[in-house]
């Protein structure tokens, strides 16, 4: 964590964010008339640390639901899913890694067909997006530039000239 590596999240803090995020699996487990199947994808799992708290917990605290689950997590980067296919071993029957969505798809095109919740904790947080604002009568998108030893916002032309319409279009005047 911190410069030289990962950001921080709920799933750091503590136990408790994963122990209320299982909970909640029991209760949509549940609302699903308990499947004997039940799977949970966790898209951009990082580190490992919701997942292998998460399994823990649902191991000790809800055996039956653990007895249901089938946890699968899409990690595109080679490094943090060896690391996390170590801190699964625990769970071995119960969890999986795969590196992208077409290998989930291949995946569960394999197996048969169960409840499934997907989670993304983490995964919104690393998505790339344009900030664009409008200044002057004409839309100018926000970049992020290194000032000296500092970051600082700088609004410049749109990277792309499709932004700028899609922008009008999104927040034309009624």
């Amino acid at each position: 964590l911190g410069k030289a590596g990962d950001f921080y999240t709920s799933a750091h803090a503590g136990p408790v964010f994963a122990r209320i995020l299982a909970r909640y699996l029991e209760s949509a487990w549940t609302r699903l008339g308990r499947p004997s199947r039940f799977r949970v994808i966790e898209l951009g799992p990082g580190d490992g640390s919701l997942a292998t708290e998460l399994l823990s917990f649902i191991r000790e605290r809800i055996p039956e639901l653990f007895d249901a689950l089938a946890y699968i997590g899409v990690e595109q980067s080679p490094a943090l899913r060896e690391r996390l296919g170590n801190l699964l071993k625990p769970f071995a029957l119960r969890a999986g890694l795969v590196a992208d969505w077409d290998e989930l798809l291949r995946f569960s095109a394999r197996s048969q067909p169960c409840a499934t919740l997907v989670l993304a904790n983490e995964f919104f947080d690393a998505l790339p997006f344009h900030i664009l604002n409008w200044s002057n009568s004409r839309w100018k998108e926000r970049y992020v530039s290194a000032e000296g030893e500092r970051f600082a916002w700088r609004d410049g032309e749109p990277s792309s000239p499709d932004l700028a319409a899609q922008a009008e279009v999104r927040f034309a005047a009624d």
